[in-house]
Parts: C-alpha cells; structure tokens; sequence
C-alpha cells in the first residue's frame, strides 16, 4: 500500500501511515501481558494500522480524481 500511497504523490499519508504503524507496535510492546503475546499482537496490529491509513488515502484519491473526471 506504500507503494501505490507514493504512487498518487501523498506523501504527507505515506508518512502518516508508517509513524502510525510504528507507534502502535511501540505502544503494544510496553503492554503488561507476556513477552510473546506482546510481539505477536505488535507484529500483527502494527502494520494494519499503516495499511488501513494508506488504504484509506488511496480510497480518498481515487474517488476524488473519479469525481474531478466526470465533470
């Protein structure tokens, strides 16, 4: 999803996505439950939130340039 976020010059939610991804999986590993819990749910949690943030922006464009297109 990275790739097609630059790929439409949204650079400002490219970043968003991968601060956002980090953050969480940061967040998730200073939780209180075991350590393999921990990274489990950092590894799986993390990059969702990136790929939502960077779905969501290519959502946003392309229904924003399909609209500018049929007028």
């Amino acid at each position: 999803t990275g790739a097609a976020v630059l790929a439409l010059d949204l650079h400002r939610a490219y970043s968003a996505g991968w601060i956002s991804a980090t953050a969480t999986s940061v967040l998730l590993l200073l939780t209180p439950f075991p350590l393999e819990a921990r990274a489990m749910t950092s590894l799986a949690v993390g990059p969702l939130v990136g790929i939502a943030i960077h779905a969501a922006a290519v959502i946003r464009a392309t229904r924003s340039y399909s609209a500018a297109r049929a007028t």
